[in-house]
């Protein structure tokens, strides 16, 4: 059986748009002549050719961008973390260099798929002692055999830009006694090291995890999402997650700067929706004028923004609409936003104070309530 491109010279490294993922598991060219043995000169090359950046910005932009609307919208949690350390994942996949890395298989970067994330978890949970109840239900039934799903979803973690991965090894000074399945060779100084490469990310590198309630708006999955956004920080920190946890690889730690950025941006976008759907109920039953005004008010901050509102030529173009096709909801809210912007201009246009007599209103103020009244008045 032939293998693809064993020795081809035209095997480049991708750059640009390419998915180095791709690259790395399907295009490996160092084999030696016989199409059966990897030298391991030819693996530690393999492994330190690919060790620079990986992933483009504007594809992990628009994927991380679909990942905060989908949580947002399910009342979840997004969560920014650093690698504190090296972190790997996939070693015990086949590779031609041995160890192989697990890639998303779309984006070309590497990732902690949310199955292992939520294993993670549910392994702090036990260790801490939380009740078997109720890691049943965040995490779903512990037993295989057992159908359910829990209370909390657990989204794949991706950096939300470019990541760097570095060449490792690892080197086993008791290869032999490993291998012998008959345990004749014992684990002496006298075997040789073997040194193995593999691929690392490289600390500090940026990782976005996010949960969400199972149930939209269901209290008790929302508050199962917090308690286990509570957990997170800490089981990343002492567990860590991939490969070789026990030796400190995938150890991070929380961005709290760019986790509480994400928060506020999603109570923004919480309240905005919220308005919107505000804005749809008082739209149901008024008049198609009436609809427009209100529509204006809501993108242009009128209600609350006076030199929005009184910007001209703003105020004059709505008294033309409402003349030309008066409607009585529309007259009345627009006489609304006068009367709170300019307090008893209605009442008495043409008041006066001090001494002098002199008017509390200018002209175009007085000629604003004498048109508005006149539309009043038609409206009785």
């Amino acid at each position: 059986m032939n293998l693809p491109l064993p020795n081809s010279p035209h095997v480049e490294k991708p750059n640009g748009d390419h998915n180095a993922g791709l690259w790395y598991d399907k295009f490996f060219n160092g084999w030696d002549e016989t199409l059966t043995q990897v030298p391991d000169g030819n693996k530690a090359d393999w492994v330190s050719h690919s060790a620079s950046k990986c992933g483009t910005q504007s594809t992990l932009s628009e994927q991380y961008g679909r990942l905060q609307n989908l949580v947002t919208v399910r009342g979840g949690q997004v969560l920014y973390f650093k690698t504190d350390g090296r972190f790997v994942t996939g070693l015990g996949r086949g590779h031609p260099v041995e160890n192989g890395f697990v890639w998303h298989h779309t984006l070309g970067v590497p990732y902690l798929p949310g199955a292992s994330l939520k294993g993670v978890l549910r392994a702090w949970a036990r260790e801490q002692g939380v009740e078997q109840s109720l890691r049943a239900r965040i995490f779903g039934p512990s037993d295989r055999y057992i159908a359910g799903i829990g209370s909390v979803i657990f989204f794949d973690a991706i950096p939300p830009g470019p990541v760097q991965l570095q060449a490792d090894v690892m080197t086993p000074h008791y290869g032999p006694y490993y291998q012998d399945e008959q345990a004749n060779i014992p684990p002496a100084d006298w075997h040789n090291p073997v040194p193995i490469p593999f691929l690392v990310v490289a600390d500090v590198q940026l990782f976005v995890f996010a949960l969400a309630p199972r149930r939209e708006s269901h209290p008790q999955d929302t508050k199962d999402c917090e308690t286990v956004a509570g957990w997170l920080e800490d089981a990343l920190t002492w567990l860590g997650a991939g490969a070789k946890t026990a030796v400190g690889y995938g150890r991070f730690r929380l961005d709290r700067a760019a986790t509480e950025a994400v928060a506020e941006g999603q109570r923004q976008a919480q309240q905005e929706c919220g308005r919107k759907a505000e804005l749809g109920k008082r739209l149901l039953n008024l008049s198609p004028l009436a609809q427009e005004l209100e529509r204006e008010i809501e993108t242009a901050h009128l209600d609350t923004d006076k030199n929005a509102f009184c910007a001209p030529p703003r105020i004059e173009q709505w008294l033309d609409k409402l003349e030309a096709r008066p409607a009585p909801d529309a007259v009345s809210r627009f006489s609304g936003l006068v009367e709170k912007h300019f307090p008893r201009l209605l009442e008495n246009p043409n008041k006066t104070k001090g001494k002098r007599n002199e008017r509390v209103f200018n002209d175009r103020q007085r000629h604003i309530a004498e048109r508005l009244l006149t539309l009043n008045d038609k409206q009785l």
